[in-house]
């Protein structure tokens, strides 16, 4: 058997991307249909909710590669679901370096 890398190793790039500002009647359904406009393998689809099952107004889009993500990212940043530009970026794991600070006095190492 060929040896395996190890888990920790990561890809240089990232096949996930998170999709901000959603119109809150989005569900993952519409999100998978418009981001597959462009022919790329969208693999997964999740929008975000809250306890109560509202929008958070955000969610993610998984594809096949990470060529593939950076082709929609490029393609689908700053474009429109109905009347609502979104933000398109890779998706980073919680605690990630280049996060921006937490803004909410309810996260840790808020500056509120």
């Amino acid at each position: 058997d060929a040896p395996r890398a190890p888990a920790a190793a990561a890809p240089a790039s990232c096949s996930r991307l998170i999709v901000k500002n959603l119109p809150r009647n989005c569900d993952e359904k519409r999100l998978r249909a418009h981001f597959s406009i462009d022919g790329a393998e969208v693999t997964d689809v999740r929008v975000m909710r809250t306890k109560q099952g509202t929008s958070r107004m955000f969610g993610f889009v998984g594809f096949k590669s990470s060529e593939q993500a950076d082709r929609a990212r490029e393609y689908f940043s700053r474009s429109f679901i109905d009347t609502k530009r979104i933000q398109v970026e890779e998706a980073r794991r919680v605690g990630d370096d280049g996060l921006d600070r937490p803004w909410s006095r309810h996260s840790k190492g808020s500056s509120a």
